[in-house]
């Protein structure tokens, strides 16, 4: 009757584990569904005679029975080592412990091939078969023994709790296997009700444990379930963000595009126009004029363009670039107007990174800037300054020139435009100047975290 409910015990388990497979396709729970299986084909070997009551089934099925059993207690510990090899994950997260693991399964499947050939030479249940077997066993015991000890050290609830049914496990079979030797190898009866109860023991324990460590670990795939969706609600989020600055941008070049280059062209057709008509009339002065006026504008235009590519090129990310290249126009016209030029930039700055619609505008600002200072200052020297202050980049423009009243001039000279940048790139700048004390022009910028 008891061992009916055990079996009884054992098909409702592998009915359990097989819905779980069946929700999560995992390889681990049809490793373990073999395992009871075996479990259940195990325990009718053992107890065949109890549990048949025709004497000529029995007759014919005690062979194989008995062929069967030694066999089929060291599949099991190979079946549950491999389980617990998937369940645990032991070759992504500890790999170390999963070549242990590997080691001790070739180790057990030697000893399985050695019980089959014992079987087949009809010398498993004479004295060397049972020597080999009960030494193959305890040899096992400390096998497992060890594994566990090495699997424990690892901080995992997880596997503690699946090694907790593990050692109940181990210790069953253990004590079982002593009562066993000792009926075998003395002349004494020992008299357990029934004699597989210790094992029966370890076996229910490791199947609660095994309930314990699943519920844990379905809890834990949720949690990490929820978390990787959230990963990905995360990075639509950054792509969709992306895609906005990526259309900003585009809609910010279109504009610059149409602004600048639109412009210009206009005006390209209306000179060209002005001097077809002039060179009908035959007047070449004016032709030269309007020629040298389209050059100007197509250069301008050049220039333009070139710093509308260059300002979004991805080889521009750092200031280093960026300064790199204002440093060169601010030298070609200053050396132009024989005004002397020096930047001193610091290396918290050239490794700075901003957008390319930050990027665009700090340029365009301090070009205009250093213009603003070449055509109107006369002055001798211009200094551009760069550092990394107080979590915020700063930017400084000094000239010597002549000043000028900032509270007459401030629209002037194209600094509307420069504050319109300045909005663009959430920052701020202060302009200091006064007639005769130069010019200063100190451009403020947040720190990105």
């Amino acid at each position: 009757m008891l061992v009916l409910i055990f079996i009884g015990i054992l098909l409702t388990q592998l009915l359990y584990v097989i819905s779980n497979w069946r929700q999560h396709r995992r390889n681990d729970y049809v490793r373990y569904a073999l395992y009871i299986l075996l479990f259940i084909l195990y325990i009718i070997c053992i107890f065949q005679d109890g549990l048949v009551k025709d004497n000529n089934t029995r007759q014919w099925l005690t062979p194989v029975t008995e062929a069967a059993k030694r066999p089929l207690a060291f599949l099991l510990y190979l079946v549950y080592f491999r389980f617990m090899d998937l369940f645990l994950e032991l070759k992504e997260k500890y790999p170390a412990l999963h070549r242990q693991v590997l080691l001790s399964n070739w180790i057990i499947a030697f000893f399985f091939l050695v019980q089959v050939v014992l079987v087949i030479t009809g010398q498993a249940y004479r004295s060397p078969g049972n020597e080999i077997y009960f030494g193959f066993s305890f040899f096992l015991f400390a096998l497992s023994v060890l594994v566990i000890i090495k699997a424990w050290r690892q901080p995992n609830l997880l596997t503690t709790t699946l090694l907790r049914g593990s050692i109940c496990l181990v210790t069953g079979a253990f004590i079982t296997n002593i009562i066993n030797i000792y009926k075998i190898f003395s002349d004494r009866e020992v008299y357990v009700a029934p004699d597989y109860l210790p094992f029966f023991a370890g076996i229910l324990l490791e199947l609660f444990f095994f309930n314990m460590a699943l519920a844990y670990k379905i809890v834990q795939q949720e949690n990490e379930l929820a978390g990787t969706q959230q990963l990905v609600i995360d990075q639509l989020r950054q792509n969709e963000q992306l895609v906005l600055e990526q259309q900003q941008t585009r809609n910010k070049i279109a504009r610059d595009l149409h602004d600048e280059v639109g412009a210009t062209l206009s005006g390209v057709t209306l000179f060209s126009e002005l001097s077809l008509r002039n060179i009908a009339r035959q007047q070449p002065l004016q032709v030269a004029s309007y020629l040298q006026r389209i050059s100007s504008e197509c250069h301008y235009m050049s220039e333009k363009i070139n710093d509308i590519v260059w300002a979004i090129h991805s080889e521009s990310d750092t200031l280093e670039k960026l300064l790199s290249r204002l440093q060169h126009y601010a030298r070609q016209v200053c050396t132009s107007k024989g005004i002397t030029c020096e930047f001193h930039i610091s290396e918290e700055v050239r490794r700075a990174f901003f957008t390319p619609e930050t990027r665009n505008h700090l340029y365009l600002f301090c070009k205009e800037a250093v213009n603003n200072a070449v055509k109107y200052s006369q002055a001798t020297a211009i200094t551009f300054i760069a550092s990394e202050e107080e979590g915020q980049y700063t930017f400084r423009i000094e000239d010597n020139g002549v000043g000028f009243e900032t509270s007459r001039n401030y629209e002037g000279n194209g600094l509307k435009n420069m504050q319109a940048r300045v909005v663009e790139m959430d920052g701020s700048f202060v302009i200091e100047s006064g007639p005769g004390k130069g010019t200063t022009i100190l451009l403020l910028l947040k720190k990105k975290k």
